[in-house]
């Protein structure tokens, strides 16, 4: 896992959402994330329990190698951040990649965790719900 602990002091005032500080987080906008039990950040993937039976949420927005904005309540979002789909089909879900980390997939991957779908031409709903 890359980063430390993170450090959350901060909230983006437009989404309420939590500004991350984390140490060379490296991550991307679109990087579907969940934070582990020792707290850092790391992206998650459907073959992998551990990292999708927490709260998932959606790196919103990069600031630097060391902080980004976490989104983890539903919202409509860009679809350029579900990574390049292709021609995507309105109301087609989106599930959390099982060969990718942090990526998504438009097929079930090996848990079939579902974290959004597409909503229009240019917009995706992300709607993650932890599996208990």
């Amino acid at each position: 896992m890359k980063g430390s602990a993170h450090v959350c002091n901060e909230y983006d005032e437009a989404s309420g959402t939590p500004v991350v500080t984390q140490s060379s987080h490296g991550f991307a906008v679109g990087d579907i994330l969940y934070e582990s039990t020792d707290g850092v950040y790391a992206k998650a993937r459907a073959d992998a329990e551990a990292t999708f039976t927490r709260d998932l949420g959606i790196c919103a927005h990069v600031t630097d190698s060391n902080t980004f904005v976490l989104w983890r309540r539903s919202f409509t979002g860009p679809l350029a951040w579900t990574h390049g789909k292709g021609t995507p089909t309105f109301g087609e879900d989106l599930y959390l990649s099982d060969s990718t980390a942090g990526d998504t997939a438009t097929t079930p991957g090996a848990f079939s965790v579902r974290v959004g779908y597409i909503r229009d031409v240019d917009n995706f709903q992300w709607d993650a719900r932890p599996i208990a």
